[in-house]
C-alpha cells in the first residue's frame, strides 16, 4: 500500500476527498485525507498534527487499513479542551507501517483572505 496524496481540508467532498487547503481558522475541524493505492490487510496508519513552534503533537489518529485498489480515508482533528487551535504553523505527518509516507504544512490564522474558501452553493429557491 502506498500513499499517493495527502490533502488537508475542512470538509469532505461527495467522493470522500477534501479540497486541499493550507490556511485554517482556530475553530475549524482539520481533516487529513489520505488517498492510497495497492493491496493491504490491516496495515497500521498513523497521522500526527504537530505544532511547528515547539514540536508538540497536538493531535494523533491511528487506524488499520485493509484495502484492494485505490481508496480515500479521512481522519478528523478537532481541538479538545480550550476549543481552538493556537495560531501558527503546523505539520501533518503520515506514517504507514511505521515508515514516513507523507507530510503537509498548514497554518492556523485569525482571518482568511477573500476567496480562501469557495462560497457554498445558493439555497434552492433563491432564498
Amino acid at each position: 500500500m502506498t500513499l499517493f496524496a495527502l490533502d488537508v481540508g475542512v470538509a469532505p467532498n461527495p467522493d470522500g476527498t477534501v479540497m486541499p487547503l493550507t490556511r485554517f481558522l482556530p475553530q475549524e475541524k482539520i481533516i487529513a485525507s489520505l488517498r492510497t493505492q495497492g493491496s493491504a490487510k490491516s496495515v497500521p496508519v498513523s497521522v500526527k498534527l504537530i505544532e511547528m513552534s515547539n514540536g508538540q503533537v497536538v493531535g494523533e489518529q491511528n487506524t488499520d487499513l485493509t484495502l484492494s485498489g485505490a481508496a480515500t480515508t479521512n481522519l478528523e482533528f478537532v481541538k479538545q479542551g480550550a476549543g481552538a487551535w493556537a495560531l501558527g504553523r503546523y505539520v501533518m505527518e503520515v506514517a504507514i507501517a511505521g515508515k514516513p509516507a507523507g507530510r503537509q504544512e498548514i497554518e492556523v490564522t485569525q482571518t482568511l483572505p477573500d476567496g480562501a474558501r469557495p462560497k457554498p452553493p445558493a439555497a434552492p429557491g433563491g432564498a
